[in-house]
């Protein structure tokens, strides 16, 4: 069996016995996880530790903890953890347990529908215990204000960055300002939008004037623009 680990954490001579006490065998791995997820390690939690074919550590310093999985931290972890004996002999034990993060994230203050742009007020910070490293939620006001969701949300529900897209500058069916440049020509005109459009995209612009379909530019808020080559 070959054993992977993207963090080795080494206690040396400051290693607690084994069987000292379950609070120190769990401060050992929350001091492992914490480093491997450079977090603090208040913020993570162990529980449920069990001896893999054993009832209990056998005795010995504990000088070597890593995880099976190097890439899996959180959730129901398996470790190697490596015991020095008095007579200098080494030897390796497994050791699972259930591994969480506390984490402060953004919930849904009410219930929230796809397309809504997500303003202060909707959203609330909440303490959660997250057991799945992929789980992306969004912990920073700046990651969600002025953001609109791509489905509906139940209130308390956690805010993930994968719900979260940029607000268009332009609604569909919202009027707009067509500019159109050729040259040292400008001419400007009503449209009304057919697409929802984001700064830099071509968007269906009616043309009122003519009510022609067009495709235009967004530049900015209800303004699109059309230039031509000179």
């Amino acid at each position: 069996m070959i054993f992977t680990a993207l963090f080795i954490l080494p206690f040396g001579d400051g290693a607690v016995r084994a069987n000292s006490s379950e609070e120190g065998m769990n401060g050992l791995l929350r001091a492992y996880v914490a480093q491997g997820l450079s977090v603090d390690p208040s913020e993570i939690e162990v529980g449920q530790l069990r001896v893999v074919g054993q009832k209990t550590l056998p005795d010995g310093k504990i000088t070597e903890v890593k995880a099976v999985r190097g890439g899996r931290l959180l959730g129901r972890v398996i470790f190697v953890v490596t015991l020095s004996q008095d007579n200098g002999v080494s030897s390796e034990q497994w050791v699972s347990a259930d591994v969480q993060q506390v984490r402060e994230v953004l919930v849904a203050r009410r219930t929230l529908h796809r397309l809504d742009i997500l303003e202060q007020e909707d959203v609330a910070f909440q303490s959660m215990r997250v057991r799945h490293q992929r789980a992306r939620y969004a912990t920073d006001l700046a990651q969600v204000i002025g953001k609109r969701l791509t489905q509906s949300l139940r209130k308390g529900m956690p805010i993930r960055s994968v719900q979260l897209e940029e607000a268009p500058l332009i609604r569909r069916g919202e009027r707009v300002t067509i500019t159109f440049r050729s040259g040292g020509l400008k001419i400007i005109t009503a449209g009304e939008a057919k697409q929802d459009g984001r700064l830099g995209e071509t968007i269906k612009v009616v043309n009122l004037d003519s009510q022609k379909m067009i495709f235009a530019e967004v530049f900015d808020s209800g303004d699109v623009r059309i230039e031509q080559p000179k």
